[in-house]
Formats: C-alpha cells, sequence, structure tokens
C-alpha cells in the first residue's frame, strides 16, 4: 500500500470517529442545557405554591428565565457548528471512498453511500428534530420571563405569544446559517491546496 493510500485510510478513521464524538458532545450540551431550564421550572413550581416569596418575585425569575433562554441560543449555534463539522468529515469520508471505489459501481451497490446522499440541514433529519427540542424550550423560557417581568397582565399573553414565534424564527435561522458547510473545494493546478501559484506568471494574479 502507498504512503497516500495509508494517509486517504487514516482520514477516513479520523473523520469516522469525529462523526461520532460530535454526537457524544450534542448529548452533553444538550443535557447541560436542560439542566438548566429544569432548574427554573423548579423555580417557577415554587413561586407558584407561594414559597419563599421573600426573595423570589417575578421579576427575579423572569431575569433568571431570560438568562437561560440566552444560554440557551448558544447552544443551538454551537450544535449549528458542530453540524457543519459533522457533515464537512461526511464530505472527507465520501471523498476517500470516491478514490478508493472508482467507478466500480458494484462496490457502491453495496456501500450505498455517496456524494448523492451527503446530508444537508433540513427540517426532516433527526438531527434537526433534537436540536427543535431545545429551540421550543429556549423560546417558551423567552415567553415565559416577558410574562413574568410584566407582572402576569393580560396585554402580556399577546406580548408573549409573539415573543415565543419570534425566538423560535431567531433561532431557526441561527441554526440553518450556522449548520450550512461551505462549497465543496476542487483542487487543481490552477487552485492547489496550499493557495501558491505554480509558476512566476501565476504569482503576479490570484489563482482561480
Amino acid at each position: 500500500m502507498h504512503r497516500h493510500e495509508e494517509f486517504l485510510l487514516r482520514e477516513y478513521d479520523l473523520a469516522a470517529k469525529l462523526t461520532y464524538h460530535i454526537d457524544d458532545l450534542r448529548n452533553k450540551l444538550t443535557s447541560f442545557f436542560l439542566s438548566f431550564a429544569a432548574a427554573a421550572g423548579a423555580a417557577l413550581v415554587i413561586l407558584v405554591k407561594g414559597e419563599a416569596r421573600a426573595f423570589l418575585t417575578n421579576q427575579r425569575l423572569g431575569v433568571l428565565c431570560l438568562g437561560i433562554a440566552i444560554l440557551g441560543g448558544l447552544v443551538v449555534g454551537i450544535l449549528a457548528r458542530c453540524r457543519r463539522a459533522q457533515i464537512e468529515h461526511f464530505r472527507i469520508i465520501n471523498n476517500v471512498r470516491e478514490y478508493f471505489l472508482g467507478r466500480d459501481y458494484d462496490l457502491w451497490n453495496v456501500v450505498q453511500l455517496s456524494g448523492q446522499t451527503l446530508p444537508v440541514p433540513n427540517r426532516r433529519s433527526g438531527t434537526f428534530m433534537w436540536t427543535a427540542l431545545i429551540m421550543v424550550v429556549d423560546s417558551s423560557l423567552v415567553s415565559l420571563s416577558l410574562y413574568l417581568i410584566l407582572s402576569s397582565t393580560l396585554a402580556s399573553w399577546f406580548l408573549v405569544t409573539g415573543a415565543f414565534l419570534v425566538a423560535w424564527l431567531v433561532l431557526d435561522r441561527l441554526y440553518f446559517r450556522l449548520a450550512r458547510p461551505p462549497e465543496e473545494i476542487r483542487y487543481s493546478a490552477s487552485n492547489p491546496p496550499d493557495g501558491a501559484c505554480e509558476t512566476r506568471a501565476h504569482a503576479r494574479h490570484r489563482c482561480t
């Protein structure tokens, strides 16, 4: 086996391991955020029961929920970036497959996975549904925080509903903007991996 083939197999192995590592990281981030959301829920139950009114007021709990909602927005952004990295490494895995399988269509039919099956961020994927769980909780926290800060007035219900929808739309756009992988790069003599031009004539112009 040639050295560059050993290198490609090593890249394949590392890319596969990273995709599994990202799944584990996503689980930990989700548990981290939901633990804070559960703490806000417990505080709400205490407030409703009328316990600890001396230090736990509607406004204070509202500020706490808003802070956790901001944390949730950051978690959604991190998950989106993790998904982007995962898709990029799926692409690496597929490129290695293309190198070794070539035009052996019998093997392609066995593997089934190719450039045509590379995942893209969409609302039907399990990854997005997982993230949607956080988005629902986070949007609810935004709504609850405003409801509590505004002292639970009737007019606040309309603002709460609008806040939930706005928060959801912002998180939805944030996820797809950050999760979208960059266009695949195809290297050639005019576009080498190191960005350097091959000749002095090329050095005067930007490689395209």
